[in-house]
């Protein structure tokens, strides 16, 4: 579907056109809402198993291993969908430094959070060396202690694996292009079966805009589209994009008529872009295949 856009009306005034500098993701409750993270729990006593899995089983997805070897074999298979494992040092089946070991040497697993659980202060640094990122002592702590210090590996994971390598687009506060294709495969794999829409908005001849008005007007209009593409996507349950200078992505829930969105942009967007005779064009991929499928 490609529709061209004609909005009227005056100018926005500059001083409208303001960005608060805000550079954090605007994705939080969302994030959390989208994606149910999973921990594999590897033990070989099932009273351990029995008890982490209460404390964590409301707010996790869980899976369990009772040795080593079982484990290493688990994480392999679900590499993509673990955000942690709770690991026991010293098991019958191949034990905690065989599991840690495995996963260092291997680039598709290394970046795994594991914590390590253990009775033995003395081992301590020998799993921080060989990859662990926290430990659980035995007897465990309270439920609420270990609750809190999974919650903090995965979201320091998350950090370090998708937001500080991506960031936010300095100008806009949008996703960057890369956490935005990030964020849509983890999307995918989550949600299989939902359907979703790919809409691109593409300013037409945008670099006219810096050529005649200078380029402070042309980042503040880049600003205004931004936040409506953010605001669009949002109410469609998606997120948004800058892919570059003047083309910005959404990625929503499929939607079976687009004249609701068509409408947001064009009341949101018609006084800034009527006086400089330019437009916008829309481009909607209904019912996308999941990112990086054919």
């Amino acid at each position: 579907m490609d529709r061209l856009l004609e909005p009227q009306n005056d100018l926005i005034k500059d001083d409208a056109m303001t960005f608060d500098g805000n550079t954090r993701l605007d994705i939080g409750a969302k994030y959390e809402k989208d994606f149910r993270r999973t921990v594999l729990i590897v033990d070989d006593e099932p009273v351990n198993l029995r008890i982490l899995g209460n404390i964590l089983k409301e707010e996790y997805d869980i899976v369990f291993a009772q040795g080593g070897a079982e484990a290493l074999t688990i994480i392999k298979e679900q590499k993509d969908f673990l955000s942690l494992v709770l690991l026991d040092l010293y098991m019958h089946d191949g034990n905690g430094y065989f599991v840690l070991d495995g996963m260092r040497d291997d680039d598709s697993l290394k970046n795994i959070p594991v914590i390590v659980i253990t009775a033995a202060k003395t081992e301590e640094v020998e799993s921080l060396r060989r990859g662990a990122v926290d430990f659980l002592g035995k007897p465990y702590d309270s439920p609420e202690v270990i609750k809190a210090r999974v919650k903090r590996a995965i979201e320091l994971s998350i950090d370090r694996n998708i937001i500080v390598e991506t960031g936010v687009d300095s100008l806009t506060g949008l996703m960057t292009k890369e956490f935005f294709f990030q964020y849509a495969r983890e999307y995918d794999k989550f949600h299989p079966d939902q359907q979703v829409d790919a809409v691109v908005l593409n300013f037409c001849k945008f670099h006219l805009v810096n050529e005649l008005y200078g380029r402070t007007m042309g980042d503040n209009l880049i600003r205004v589209i931004a936040m409506t593409a953010r605001e669009v996507a949002r109410s469609c349950g998606g997120v948004a994009c800058r892919y570059n200078a003047d083309c910005f992505y959404m990625y929503i829930e499929h939607q079976e008529d687009y004249s609701l969105l068509k409408d947001m942009l064009v009341q949101r967007i018609s006084d800034i872009l009527s006086p400089l005779d330019a437009r916008i064009r829309i481009g909607v991929y209904p019912d996308l295949l999941p990112l990086g499928k054919s």
